[in-house]
């Protein structure tokens, strides 16, 4: 039947373009052993039988159940319709898979479901116009090229048909793959038993890789049990805090203002870029050496109003608890003023970290203007409802920018970088080549946050405020422009000095101006305010952090989706927490330079008790 060879034809070239699609994949595979690469140039050759596989299966129920025999035009269109639907759309599903991998180093899956689904994700991505435009045009070629694929196919069916692949050929190459494809799964269950890291990290990068595993097994074939290196991460019932929280209500208790900037890194604290957060900076506590607790906004926003470790976000999120700090805080019947220029929704602030504040004081503005609009409206909004508030009663002001997240907007009044990057389309942002252009796009950026800073600051200062009011600004994470090979934040298994480092600066009355050297990190901001708003109650029975005034432990935690980060004076020690990645540890220095593999185990090794307490410290809210 011609339909059938043409259909026969069709998958062929279907198959070479996801080898083509997947070959890209490639450059990210981290290791150059001949069977690293004899592995991966497999799993290339394999997968798209594997992604075909629906489209294979469905036009063969028609092929052979519904067109037996003398089919009818629109059963023969049936089959055509539905091979070009489900390839299409497989093709698509690469493609988009290989934009967000190249950007941020994930595949589609649970959390980018979760990024579709959830109100406010899509916005949360900041994407204009071009971008769209761009991806839409690159499906619509997809789209394109599949049309012309299927009629070329039905077309040398005909003119030429000795150049269709027969159906011994087909079958053979097929049956072929097939046999690849499970051996390739074999040879990475038993990598992934051995703890041999090569393969597992170069299957990651493959798309919607079946991850075979079967531990059970090699156990009955006689292989010896490897030795267990992995950090366990308790999940379940959150018992926080640990013990009721004890309180003594100051005489005069003190106001917050508490301000956070989407993706601020540490060296936007300069003159030229944020003169006012500089000058201020001047008459308050900088800390020079700051760290956020993750490279994403979650986490970054998790361990800095809670002072917890990031593998925590889960258990509560999903059972709703709110931290500590805000519960004292309602309890001294503090105003609450709580304003977002993004949205509480996504990423999901209102059920964690706002989940007990007044949700008639909670106020988002995430359309309808550029983000640095959006934030000069938040600032005016907040600066009125300081003027109409009842001055017998403490304040707590929290105030999120998102002009510094991309697309990176500003005003005319905010261009002091140029040349800066026009149009800011994501599906160019892949190479070096207009990093700098980007990144003064974040300079402008920065300085219009930092305009809507001064203003109030300067409020503050006019109406005699500052005097008991503690001001706290920092930044959620940090953001890259290419300097490790990245762009933006949140990279899975990387914790770059870019992505996670963040300024910190800190009014507190009563306490001398000072620059302080020693490291520090979100953890410790609970630990620090705490003891300021009356809180009598041991630190651990509430955060895991310490006080950024009395020295810090040498060592801190940082966090992502997936992976977690221990960093000491000599070594960031990088590993997955949820069961969905392969464990592995990766061994970077301290300044993100590369450790010799030979060098990993040692570095490890010397570390266990550290990686030990951090198992231990994950379950002390849990159980």
């Amino acid at each position: 039947m011609a339909m059938i060879r043409s259909l026969r034809l069709y998958f062929t070239i279907q198959y070479v373009l996801l080898i083509f699609m997947l070959l890209r994949f490639t450059s990210f595979v981290q290791d150059d052993q001949i069977g690293t690469w004899l592995y991966t140039l497999a799993s290339v050759v394999a997968y798209p039988l594997f992604y075909l596989l629906p489209a294979l299966t469905a036009s063969a129920i028609i092929v052979y159940l519904i067109c037996r025999g003398n089919g009818r035009p629109w059963k023969t269109r049936l089959a055509y319709a539905v091979a070009y639907v489900l390839t299409t759309l497989t093709t698509v599903l690469i493609y988009a898979d290989y934009q967000l991998y190249i950007l941020y180093e994930y595949h589609i899956d649970a959390f980018v479901w979760n990024l579709l689904t959830t109100q406010g994700g899509i916005a949360s991505l900041g994407v204009n116009l071009s971008t769209q435009l761009t991806y839409t045009m690159s499906v619509l070629l997809i789209v394109l090229f599949n049309i012309l694929a299927l009629a070329l196919s039905h077309w040398l069916v005909k003119a030429k048909p000795d150049l269709t692949p027969t159906r011994k050929q087909f079958l053979a190459a097929t049956s072929l793959m097939m046999i690849l494809l499970i051996n390739g799964e074999v040879v990475y269950a038993y990598n992934h038993f051995i703890r041999n890291d090569s393969i597992p990290q170069a299957a990651s990068v493959i798309p919607f890789h079946l991850h075979t595993t079967s531990k059970s097994t090699f156990y009955k074939l006689g292989f010896e049990k490897p030795e267990e290196n992995a950090v366990k991460i308790a999940y379940g019932k959150v018992h926080y805090p640990l013990h009721p929280v004890h309180l003594t209500r100051p005489d005069k208790p003190l106001n917050i203002v508490w301000l956070v900037a989407e993706s601020l890194r540490w060296d936007m604290l300069d003159p030229q870029i944020m003169p006012n957060l500089s000058a201020f900076s001047g008459k308050a506590l900088k800390f020079n050496n700051h760290y956020s607790g993750g490279n994403r906004t979650r986490m970054g926003m998790f361990s800095m109003f809670y002072g917890l470790d990031a593998p925590y976000w889960y258990s509560f999120q999903e059972q709703r608890v709110g931290p500590v700090l805000i519960d004292v805080l309602k309890q001294q019947d503090y105003q609450f003023d709580i304003r977002t220029s993004q949205s509480f929704s996504y990423p999901e602030l209102k059920d964690t970290i706002f989940v007990n504040a007044p949700p008639e004081n909670m106020h988002e503005l995430a359309s309808g203007y550029p983000s640095w609009k959006r934030d000069e409206l938040n600032i005016s909004a907040m600066i009125q409802t300081l003027d109409q508030r009842a001055s017998d009663k403490p304040f707590f002001n929290f105030m999120f920018f998102e002009a510094t997240h991309a697309p990176y907007e500003f005003s005319s009044l905010d261009e002091i970088a140029k040349p800066y990057l026009k149009d800011m389309n994501y599906a160019r942002l892949s190479s070096v080549q207009h990093a700098d252009e980007i990144k003064n796009r974040y300079i402008n950026a920065a300085h219009s946050v930092d305009r809507q800073i001064g203003r109030l600051v300067d409020y503050l200062g006019k109406n005699e405020l500052l005097e008991n009011t503690i001001v706290l600004v920092t930044g959620d994470h940090g953001e890259e422009f290419m300097e490790k090979g990245h762009w933006g934040h949140g990279h899975n298994a990387k914790f770059p000095e870019e992505q996670i480092r963040v300024p910190m600066v800190l009014h507190l009355p009563g306490v001398l101006p000072r620059q302080v050297n020693e490291t520090t990190s979100h953890l410790d901001i609970v630990g620090t305010l705490m003891p300021l708003l009356g809180t009598t109650s041991l630190l651990s029975d509430y955060s895991l952090g310490g006080d950024m005034l009395n020295g810090r432990p040498s060592r801190f935690v940082v966090g992502n989706y997936n992976y977690v980060g221990l960093i000491d004076q000599d070594y960031k020690i990088v590993f997955p927490f949820r069961e969905a990645d392969y464990f592995h540890y990766s061994v970077y220095g301290r300044n993100d330079q590369i450790i010799p593999k030979s060098e990993r185990r040692k570095v490890v090794k010397q570390s266990r008790t550290a990686l030990d307490n951090f198992s231990q410290e994950t379950s002390r809210f849990v159980q």
